[in-house]
Order: structure tokens, then sequence, then C-alpha cells
């Protein structure tokens, strides 16, 4: 999955040459954006649910051998997929994404003048069918997967990549 403004054309870029190896590659746009055809929400997840059983009808894909990857949002949207689906995936990468600092009003205040090119809290509100600012800080700690209870869970193997000078989204989520 790639993120906010990174669709699956480019993340299928960037992962075509494993192509030449026998890896498959499903590039997915995150909910809300592009071409998914569900909008983020709090239970958006359900969205894997027919990507795996496509995978699974598949004789050419080794449903036993998917791994996850997702950057920035997409790295958010994957952990969560890592917990709720995890009998599915032998391993997951999130790449730079969130899980609860990010959307708590402290940091969606700093994040908006960092170094993202657009107004942060507006674009990540229009992927759950909002607008504003307010409108974010009003409901993205329903998103939170703390809050959610997910990071309680078990999960596939995931692992965590992000640098420490992520204006984005938190480093504290990693």
């Amino acid at each position: 999955m790639g993120g906010l403004d990174y669709y699956k054309e480019d993340a299928a870029d960037l992962f075509a040459p494993v192509l030449d190896k026998g890896a498959a590659i499903l590039a997915i746009d995150i909910h809300g954006t592009a071409d998914a055809p569900v909008p983020a929400s709090t239970d958006a997840e359900r969205m894997w649910d027919a990507a795996f059983t496509w995978i699974r009808s598949r004789d050419d894909l080794d449903p036993s051998r998917v791994i996850g990857w997702g950057l920035s949002t997409g790295g958010y949207w994957v952990a969560k997929v890592a917990h709720t689906h995890a009998e599915h995936f032998c391993g997951v990468v999130d790449h730079g994404g969130c899980a609860h600092y990010t959307f708590q009003p402290e940091w969606i205040e700093k994040a908006q003048f960092g170094t993202y090119p657009f107004e942060l809290a507006e674009t990540l509100a229009s992927t759950i069918g909002l607008n504003t600012f307010e409108d974010w800080v009003d409901n993205a700690p329903k998103l939170s997967l703390l809050e959610q209870g997910w990071l309680d869970r078990p999960s596939a193997p995931l692992l965590l990549i992000n640098g420490t000078a992520d204006t984005a989204f938190s480093p504290d989520d990693m």
C-alpha cells in the first residue's frame, strides 16, 4: 500500500524488480484515496478480505507466503491488517506509518506545519469523508490502534521503519 499521495502505480513501479525473482505484486491504494473502494474508517481493513480471497483463488500464488508492505499512511493500514488479518501474512513492513501519537491533537497541530507540502490535517480528513482541520482533530483519535485495542493483540511479524525526523507521522509511533 502506498500512502496519502503515493498511489498503487508508484508502489508497483518501486517493486517491479522483484517480478524477475518470481514474486507477484498486488498494489492497493489506501482507503479513501484514488481507486480504493472503501473510505478510511475504524473498520476499513475489511477491504483486505477481498484481496485475500482473490489470492487464495489463484493457483499461481502461494497464500502462505504473503508479505504486506505499506509506506506512510499505507504503513498505518498494513500495521492494522497485521493484527486484524495476522493469519494471512508471513510478515508485514510498516515503513513510516503511524499508530497512536499521530492521531492525538498535540501531534496534529505540530504536523500541520511540518514538511508535508499540503495541509496535512485537511488531506487526511478527506480520506474519511471530512474536510477541515477541526474535523481531523475531532475524529483522528478514533483511528488510534492503541485506542482500538489492536496493539495489545497478537499480530503477524511486524517490522517498523521510520526516521527520527519525520514531521508528518510521529516517530514515537514506531
